[in-house]
C-alpha cells in the first residue's frame, strides 16, 4: 500500500519485451511498500501488463498468480486472493525457490490482514521471515550470505510485519520493526526506502499519541521527496503530513498540504488516494479544537 516511491514505474513497469527477463531478476513486487490507517492506505505495486498466454516458462506461473492476487485484492474480493496466494506459495515451493515462495507468503499476509484473519496472517509473516533465515528474538539474519535481493524481499516483508503489529495494538514493536527496516534499506542505499520506513515510523508515534515527534519524523521524510518527482509515496507522504499537521492544531498548513497530496493524485488519476485525501481534508476542515502534544 503505494505502497510514495522514486519512479515506482520505473522500477516496476518494464517494458513488455523484458517481461521474460524481468520476472526473474527483480523480486516480485510486495504487494505494498506503505501502510496503512490513517496515514497510508494499503497499496500495492503493480506488476508490467502482459499478455499471459505468451508466458510459458515455470518461473512466471507463480507471478502469473500473484498478478492474479492483487487484482483480487483489489476487488475486495479476499478468499479468491488467498486462494492464488496459497497456490503460488506451493508452487514456489515445489520449486525451492524460498526467497519468491516468501514473497507469495508475505502477500498473502497482507490478503489475511484486510480480511480480519490476524492470526493466519501472524503465521504467513512469521514462515516467510523465517525463509529468509530472519531470527525474530535476536532481530537479525541467521544467514552469512545475503543478495540485496534477499534483504530487499526481507525489508518489504518487515515492513508489512509492522503495519500488522500497528493494527494489533503493539505500537512499540511497530515501531522497532520500522526502524529496523530503516538499517536494511540504508544499507541497500535506496533513499526511497528510508523515507518510506521513516513515514512508518511517524504512523506508530502517531498511534501512540506522540504527535510532535511523528510531525518531525515526517518533515524530515517530506524535505527528502520535495526533491523527487510526483509519486504515490509523494502523494501518500503529504498525506500523511498533513493528518500531522491536523492533529497538532496546524489547520492552516494541514489544508494547504493536503491539498498538494490531492492534486498530485489527480494528476496521476490515484482514485482511491484522491477519495482518502478528501476524506482527510474534510477533517481537517470541520477540526476547531487543536490536539494537545504529547511528547
Amino acid at each position: 500500500m503505494s505502497n510514495l516511491f522514486k519512479v515506482i514505474k520505473k522500477y516496476f513497469y518494464p517494458p513488455k519485451s523484458r517481461y521474460r527477463k524481468w520476472i526473474t531478476r527483480s523480486f516480485i513486487f510486495l504487494f505494498i511498500f506503505v501502510f496503512y490507517i490513517i496515514f497510508l492506505p494499503i497499496t500495492f505495486a503493480k506488476q508490467a501488463a502482459t499478455n499471459i498466454s505468451t508466458i510459458e516458462s515455470a518461473v512466471a506461473r507463480p507471478g502469473q498468480l500473484i498478478e492474479q492476487g492483487e487484482s483480487f485484492y483489489r476487488a475486495g474480493n479476499f478468499q479468491e486472493a488467498v486462494t492464488v496466494l496459497q497456490q503460488a506459495v506451493r508452487e514456489y515451493e515445489s520449486q525451492k525457490d524460498y526467497i519468491y515462495q516468501a514473497v507469495a507468503l508475505s502477500n498473502l499476509a497482507l490478503v489475511y490482514q484486510q480480511n480480519g484473519s490476524f492470526k493466519d496472517a501472524e503465521n504467513a509473516i512469521d514462515t516467510s521471515l523465517n525463509l529468509l533465515g530472519w531470527d525474530a528474538k535476536k532481530q537479525k539474519l541467521k544467514v552469512k550470505s545475503q543478495t540485496s535481493k534477499m534483504l530487499e524481499v526481507l525489508a518489504q516483508t518487515l515492513d508489512i510485519q509492522a503495519g500488522l503489529q500497528l493494527e494489533l495494538g503493539r505500537t512499540e514493536i511497530s515501531l522497532a520493526t520500522s526502524q529496523q527496516v530503516e538499517k536494511f534499506w540504508q544499507q541497500l542505499g535506496n533513499n526511497i526506502g528510508v523515507t518510506r520506513s521513516k513515514i512508518n515510523q511517524a504512523q506508530a508515534l502517531r498511534v501512540s499519541g506522540f504527535y510532535r515527534r511523528a510531525l518531525d519524523t515526517l518533515l524530515a521524510a517530506n524535505q527528502h521527496l520535495q526533491n523527487q518527482p510526483d509519486s504515490l509515496m509523494k502523494v501518500a507522504a503529504l498525506r500523511s503530513l498533513g493528518n500531522a499537521l491536523q492533529l497538532s492544531g496546524d489547520l492552516e498548513k494541514s489544508q494547504e498540504t493536503l491539498e498538494a497530496s490531492i492534486n498530485i493524485a489527480q494528476k496521476l488519476q490515484l482514485s482511491q488516494d484522491i477519495s482518502t485525501g478528501e476524506f482527510s481534508l474534510g477533517n481537517t476542515l470541520g477540526s476547531s479544537v487543536p490536539v494537545m502534544l504529547n511528547y
